[in-house]
C-alpha cells in the first residue's frame, strides 16, 4: 500500500540520455546510444589519459552522480559484452578477452538479451547459463538457436563485428 509509483516517460528518459551522451565526450571521443536505457563509451585510448580504470570510472561517476540517474559501469574489451555484464554487475572492469568469456560464462542465459523464447527453449533443455551455451559444439548450438542467436552470442563475445552508431 505504501509502494510509491511513477508513470513512465519515454521521451523524457531520451532526452536525459541525449544529454548524458553529449556529457561522455569529455571521456571519450566514440559515443553510441543503445535505447533505450544503454550508453557506450570507447575508453581504451581514455585509460592512458585518464590514468588507468579506477580514475576514469571515479570521473565517470562523478559525472553521473551529478545527474542523479542510477546506473552501473561495466568496462569490457566488446561492447556486447560490456552491455550484458552491465544488466547484473557494477563497477566491474575487465581488460581481456579471457576475463569478459569467464564473467559472462556465469551470466543466466535470460539475462543476455536473447528474445524470452530462445531463452525459454534453452532453459527446458537445461542450459541456464551462457557458459553451458558456449560450451556446445557451433553446429549444435545453430541448429538448436538459429543463426540470428548465435551471432549474438559471438558479438558478445567478440568473436563476431558489431557497427554500433555514433551519437553525435
Amino acid at each position: 500500500a505504501d509502494l510509491a509509483a511513477w508513470r513512465r516517460e519515454p521521451d523524457a528518459e531520451q532526452q536525459m540520455l541525449g544529454i548524458l551522451a553529449d556529457s561522455a565526450y569529455r571521456f571519450s571521443g566514440e559515443v553510441s546510444l543503445l535505447p533505450p536505457r544503454a550508453l557506450l563509451l570507447e575508453v581504451g585510448a581514455s585509460l592512458d589519459l585518464f590514468g588507468g580504470w579506477a580514475a576514469l570510472e571515479r570521473r565517470l561517476r562523478g559525472d553521473l552522480d551529478g545527474w542523479g540517474v542510477k546506473y552501473r559501469l561495466v568496462a569490457a574489451p566488446v561492447a556486447s559484452g560490456a552491455r550484458v555484464l552491465a544488466g547484473s554487475q557494477d563497477g566491474v572492469a575487465l581488460l581481456t578477452q579471457a576475463q569478459l568469456l569467464t564473467a559472462l560464462s556465469n551470466i543466466p542465459v535470460e539475462n543476455c538479451g536473447l528474445e524470452a523464447k530462445t531463452s525459454r527453449c534453452l532453459s527446458s533443455m537445461g542450459l541456464n547459463r551462457l557458459g553451458q551455451l558456449f560450451a556446445l559444439p557451433r553446429p549444435e548450438l545453430t541448429r538448436r538457436i538459429g543463426p540470428a542467436a548465435l551471432l549474438h552470442l559471438d558479438r558478445m563475445r567478440g568473436l563476431a563485428p558489431e557497427a554500433l552508431p555514433s551519437y553525435q
